[in-house]
């Protein structure tokens, strides 16, 4: 599939962005850095493999906790796509922070 097919594909607006985030995968903590994000999913950066279909909590600034699924992986990289849609006013906020408040903590 070519790479504007891809695009084609996506059916929400995704902001491209580095925010270093914790995640655990399914109870393992790990950092990882979510490179874009949209209200559907985000593309995560971690080291290793992710298992497709393992589910993903990933913690995001402003206190707030998203699970999904994981729908793609290669070494380094995965898609996620969350189980329950994000706000665009929460993808917005979480995109405008500034990178010293950007890093989130799992309780």
């Amino acid at each position: 599939m070519a790479d504007d097919e891809k695009v084609e594909r996506r059916k929400d607006v995704r902001s491209a962005l580095a925010l270093p985030v914790l995640c655990r995968v399914p109870a393992t903590p790990r950092e990882a850095t979510i490179l874009d994000i949209s209200v559907s999913g985000c593309l995560i950066r971690a080291p290793g493999s992710l298992e497709v279909g393992a589910t993903i909590i990933v913690s995001l600034p402003l206190r707030r906790e998203v699970s999904g699924m994981i729908v793609w992986s290669r070494p380094g990289h995965a898609g996620v796509r969350f189980h329950s849609a994000l706000s665009a006013d929460l993808v917005d906020a979480v995109a405008a922070l500034p990178d010293e408040t950007r890093i989130a903590k799992v309780a």
